[in-house]
Parts: structure tokens; sequence; C-alpha cells
């Protein structure tokens, strides 16, 4: 919890002693950064704020201001394939003639090169910064939802009627609304789901998810990121005779790539299941894991198909086929419909759910 965005708030008491942050902002167990900055924020001592995007962000905006052609002439500048007397001779528009050179000379700079060459031909042009100027956009982080989140889902699990009910203290996922975060990235943990079985009138722990990261950056014109997963959780699997919840540890590594506002994903996958219930206490799997995301103005669609198969322990393999619609009614307040088709230990059962979710 008293990380340094939680010592800040106590700077700040410090220095104005009849804020009482702490006091007012309770943090019993966890301050996330984002969190302390609302608190400062909803305290009205913020007079202006100024938006300095990230290299990686800068790029992004500034390749979609450019045409396809200056684009391709910028990266080819920047890995040195043509000279800047290349570009000057081939574009006739001066003002795109240094935003191209602007933006090779970001991308060197990403890739900490050398950009002095860039630079001295930017300065013998005849533009001014105004007229070249770039225009980042983004919402202030302190503007998206909040952290936690609590939710209500009616559903079928096979043929028996359930409700979910789920609260997840921090932080997004790929599903939330993505204003004030990057597109693919997600952060969660210590989230729990009980399911309660109508007709059988039990309930069941269905999910504890302890950590989860995703981090699905898209291949650019600059750079080949990797994209990975890792999640540590410990999840119900309905077999023939019983269920079981084996403590879980999955990570995946691969790619991604952007195409038009799909965000496309294939990761070669690992997983570790262990319970004592399951033959030989448990397995090690292999597999793959492909997926897609796509971004709409006030929801999003996520599509995953994720395949393992046991290369140690007792489950021969497990298959999940996932899809999901989420829409945004309010910045503390969305919908989801939820499908999920899964294979475990040759035994297959599908569940689908409409899902209410409410963030504070």
């Amino acid at each position: 919890r008293e990380n340094c965005a939680y010592r800040l708030l106590a700077i700040l008491d410090v220095a104005r002693p009849n804020l009482n942050l702490l006091q007012k902002n309770k943090f019993p167990v966890y301050a996330i950064p984002v969190d302390t900055v609302r608190a400062i924020v909803n305290e009205g001592i913020v007079k202006d704020t100024h938006y300095r995007p990230a290299i990686s962000s800068r790029l992004q905006q500034m390749q979609q201001q450019l045409d396809a052609e200056s684009l391709k002439k910028a990266v080819l500048l920047a890995d040195k394939k043509i000279s800047t007397k290349d570009i000057l001779s081939s574009q006739k528009d001066v003002t795109q003639q240094a935003k191209t050179l602007q933006l090779a000379s970001e991308i060197r700079q990403f890739k900490k090169q050398n950009d002095d060459d860039i630079l001295l031909a930017r300065s013998q042009l005849n533009v001014t910064q105004e007229q070249a100027k770039f225009t980042f956009q983004s919402e202030p982080p302190q503007q998206a939802h909040d952290s936690a989140r609590l939710s209500v889902a009616l559903g079928k699990e096979e043929k028996k009627s359930i409700v979910d009910f789920s609260i997840r203290t921090a932080f997004h996922d790929l599903l939330d609304r993505p204003n004030g975060f990057l597109e693919g990235i997600a952060i969660t943990g210590l989230g729990l789901t009980a399911r309660w079985f109508a007709d059988e009138e039990k309930l069941k722990l269905q999910k504890f998810k302890f950590f989860s990261m995703t981090s699905l950056s898209p291949i650019t014109p600059w750079s080949n990121p990797l994209s990975g997963k890792l999640t540590v959780s410990m999840q119900r699997y309905a077999l023939k005779n019983n269920d079981v919840t084996p403590f879980e540890v999955s990570a995946g590594l691969g790619w991604s790539k952007k195409i038009s506002s799909l965000l496309v994903y294939g990761l070669g996958s690992t997983a570790l299941h262990y319970n004592s219930r399951i033959d030989d206490n448990g397995s090690v799997f292999l597999g793959t894991e492909i997926g897609t995301l796509w971004q709409l103005q006030h929801s999003r669609f996520y599509f995953r198909i994720e395949q393992l198969a046991s290369v140690l322990g007792g489950v021969n393999r497990k298959v999940d086929i996932e899809i999901n619609y989420q829409y945004d009614i309010s910045r503390k307040q969305s919908m989801k419909l939820s499908w999920l088709k899964r294979e475990y230990q040759n035994i297959r059962a599908s569940t689908a759910s409409l899902n209410y979710l409410y963030y504070f």
C-alpha cells in the first residue's frame, strides 16, 4: 500500500494540513497511482494539467496523421535505407516534408539512434513548428473507470440455472472501458467469483484470480514487440462425478497485429494445474491461443480460442472457446454478454450469461 503514490498524499498533507487526503481517501490494503491522482483532482487543488504522451503513444498518433506514402518514407529514412535528400526531392509539399522528417526523427529516438542528419534537414525547411504540428489526444487516466468492480450475472451452465457474484479489487481488463488506458494492456488482481446453482441451491467458488497481466502490443512499422500473458488463479472445472478447483499458473508469448480497428494476436501457451483430486496431482500443458479484440465507440468484442495438450500429468486436454461483448452504460456501469465452451478431461460444458458490472 505505502508506495510512492500513497506517500505523495502524505507529502501534500504535510504541505497543506487542512487537506487530510489520507483520512478522506481510505486505502486500507492497496493504493493504485491513478486512484491517488483521482483523490487529488477530486479535492479541487489541481489548477491545470498538461498531456505529455510517451514516445510509443506519440508514434502511434503521428503515423495516423500521415498518408501511406509519407509514412513509408519516414520509416525508410529512420532505418537509413534512404537519405533526407530523397525526402526533400520527392515531396513537393514543404509541410508534409517537415512532418515526414519529424516522424523519422521520433523513430530514431525510439530506437536510441542518432538523428542529427534528420534534424539538420528539418532546420533548413522554411516551415514553422506550428505549421508542421502534430496533434495528440488522450483522456486523463483519472477520468477513466474506477479501479474496483462488482458484477452480478444470470445465466446457464449447461442446463443448470446460475447466478454469479464477482468482485475485482483492481484494475483493468481488455473488455473494460478503454478511455485513459493503453489498448491491449490489462492488469487485474484479487478477483473472486462465486457461483450459485439455483436448482441445487449450492454456492461454489467459481474462480479466484490472484493476478493477471496481458500485454498485446501490436507490431508497428518501426518495432516488433512481443505480446504476452501471465495468470495465477484457482478455477472450478466440472468433471463427470465431481468438481475440481486446481491451482493454475498459465503464460503465453507471441505477437499482435492491428488491422483497422481489430487487434489480433497469436500466442504459444503453457499452463500448470495442481490439485490432489486430479490424477497424478495435476498436469503441465503446452498449446496455442489466438484471439481478436474489436474496439467500437461504446463497446468491445473479444473472441479467443485456447487449445492445450498435456505433456505431463493426468488431464489430457484443455480447450476454451470464448466470446464476450461488453457495452458501456456510463463511466461506472456496463453490461456484458459472455459465452464459454470448455473441454477439460474429456468433459465438455458450455456457459452463457448476462452480466451487470459496476465500477467503484
